[in-house]
């Protein structure tokens, strides 16, 4: 695979996950299907905004649906553990400087009003921690032939 191609499938992966053509960090369905694609945060099932959520989600963010009960009263969904997708989701977090800080402004607002769940010990500031750290270690030390030779 040349990487013509290869840059042409990651920028289609990047708009289906963001249902446009340029992510925006500070659109909320955005924000969280990328945040989602790349620390799987886990959603408060009974907040008021999640139905809408997860079926925008569903139908135009790549969000899966991995089962629903008979009456179709609940869905239970999530995005697959992908590293295809979650690199496309690092690179869109990181694409400019404020990508990656309005995504998470956006994520800490969710949390704050109880849509998102950060977990009793911390689990979800231990994932951001984690992969940011990774993140930045790799954009600092990237090599010739690796993926960001691709933009």
């Amino acid at each position: 695979m040349n990487k013509r191609t290869i840059t042409g499938i990651m920028t289609l992966a990047a708009q289906k996950l963001c249902k446009s053509k340029m992510f925006n960090p500070r659109d909320i369905n955005q924000a969280l299907a990328v945040l989602s694609q790349r620390f799987g945060p886990d959603i408060c099932f009974g907040h008021l905004n999640v139905v809408s959520y997860l079926e925008k989600g569903v139908a135009s963010h790549l969000r899966v649906c991995f089962s629903m009960t008979e009456d179709r009263s609940w869905a239970f969904t999530g995005y697959p553990s992908e590293p295809f997708m979650s690199c496309v989701a690092a690179i869109l977090l990181h694409g400019t400087s404020r990508s990656l800080t309005d995504a998470l402004e956006v994520l800490k607002a969710k949390a704050d009003d109880g849509m998102v769940e950060t977990g009793q010990c911390g689990e979800l500031a231990s994932r951001l921690l984690l992969l940011l750290a990774k993140d930045m270690y790799v954009r600092s030390n990237i090599s010739t032939g690796t993926i960001s030779d691709l933009h």
